[in-house]
């Protein structure tokens, strides 16, 4: 991980809980002056956070999941959670000297604050531990249990087995064409394989299709420009992000924010005045 935590100071777990939400929600959206850490057990939930410099990240996070909320970063929901999600999480106190390793990349990139920890079962045990003995107020063996986790998750975000890492390449290409012409058979012509292996492996780490995955980017993306282009007409945000036409568009568009184009840039247009 690039985010670096203060171990040398005792730290004070000041929350900690599992939590069940049997109808969907959307992450709040705040800024905390403390580290929210939160483990998916079942379900899955949409969010993303702003990082110093304005940009913004977003990420889909399934069972076996660590998020990383850090202090002083403004983190939001995206999507609403499926039905039933189920997860733990503690608020742990900011210490001075803790955020990025100086000698690090100055971005945080969601790597190191998404960690798939399926592999790495003491991350669950310390996670539990750790509620257990906030919830018996005692803050030393809580404290320790930190420490722990954050061994476990350090060695779990340095692993990246080679079938995630092409999985993510994959990921990066689509997301260098977002607003041009890419198929199935071009990724995999890209990166030497067959459709298959791209296809598996893809869904394996992001629980989707190519295809889909690029429908959904390309509909967040024409959002964007119904709220920040109003002056752009739906068939040419169509022609721009590939969609057959406008009607293939704003069907999927109502799929993905429950209103039309239109309807949602009205919307948007009369929150901003």
């Amino acid at each position: 991980m690039k985010y670096y935590f203060n171990c040398t100071e005792t730290r004070k777990i000041i929350g900690a809980n599992k939590m069940i939400y049997p109808v969907p929600n959307h992450h709040p959206t705040r800024i905390l002056d403390s580290h929210d850490f939160v483990y998916i057990l079942e379900g899955s939930w949409s969010m993303g956070i702003e990082l110093p410099n304005g940009e913004k990240q977003e990420m889909k996070v399934h069972p076996d999941t660590v998020v990383i909320l850090p202090a002083w970063i403004r983190h939001f929901g995206i999507e609403k959670s499926t039905p039933d999600t189920q997860t733990l999480f503690f608020l742990a106190s900011f210490k001075n000297g803790d955020g990025l390793v100086p000698s690090e990349s100055p971005a945080l990139q969601l790597d190191d604050l998404c960690i798939d920890v399926s592999g790495k079962p003491n991350a669950k045990l310390y996670f539990q531990k750790l509620l257990l003995a906030h919830l018996h107020k005692n803050d030393i063996q809580a404290f320790s249990w930190f420490l722990l986790l954050l061994c476990e998750l350090q060695a779990a975000a340095a692993v990246m087995d080679p079938q995630t890492d092409f999985a993510n390449k994959i990921k990066l290409i689509v997301d260098q064409h977002i607003e041009q012409g890419i198929s199935n058979d071009d990724i995999a012509q890209k990166l030497g394989c067959n459709i298959k292996t791209a296809e598996k492996h893809f869904k394996r780490c992001f629980h989707t299709t190519i295809h889909q995955y690029l429908i959904e980017e390309r509909i967040k993306k024409a959002g964007m420009y119904l709220e920040y282009f109003p002056e752009k007409t739906l068939r040419e945000i169509a022609d721009e992000l590939h969609f057959s036409d406008e009607y293939h568009l704003s069907s999927q568009f109502k799929q993905k924010f429950g209103c039309s184009p239109l309807q949602y840039k009205k919307e948007k247009c009369f929150s901003s005045k």
